[in-house]
């Protein structure tokens, strides 16, 4: 019989296979907790593990009116509505508003974007703002002024 050394290596091995797990329990661990974080979040994404019917009617960044200037009102079927800052800054509405559900437009500066513009009637200072027939449409708020972006 031969004689059996241990592998002098092994136990580098070993430990490179140890932090190796370490670091993917780690990464999973960090993910797990952000992705709970931004579901959680009411400012973030307020739509997202909520019903529309469930959360604030409007959530106000700092510096803004709390007299809203427009409306958004569902009169169609269910529709889905993302609202945020200019330059996807911060997102104020994501997710599908059903039938009656009404929001309340504060923001001067917005970015509105809605799967199916047949659902919905826009009112801005009392006057009903103009929408296509259908489709998905965006409309972006400069100074409290709505315009189609195509």
């Amino acid at each position: 019989m031969g004689r059996h050394r241990n592998d002098p290596q092994g136990l580098a091995r070993i430990a490179i296979i140890v932090v190796a797990v370490a670091v993917v329990i780690g990464l999973i661990a960090v993910g797990g907790s952000a992705l709970v974080r931004s579901m959680n979040s009411e400012s973030a994404a307020p739509g997202a593990t909520a019903s529309p019917q469930e959360q604030p009617a409007q959530v106000l960044t700092k510096g803004e009116s709390q007299q809203p200037y427009a409306k958004l009102e569902v009169v169609g079927q269910s529709v889905k509505v993302y609202a945020a800052e200019p330059g996807n800054s911060e997102v104020i509405w994501n997710g599908l508003f059903n039938r009656g559900d009404i929001r309340n437009i504060s923001w001067k500066d917005l970015d509105l974007t809605i799967s199916d513009a047949s659902a919905v009637r826009i009112t801005v200072k009392g006057k009903r703002f103009q929408l296509p027939a259908k489709g998905n449409i965006s409309i972006r708020f400069v100074g409290g002024v709505p315009e189609l972006v195509e």
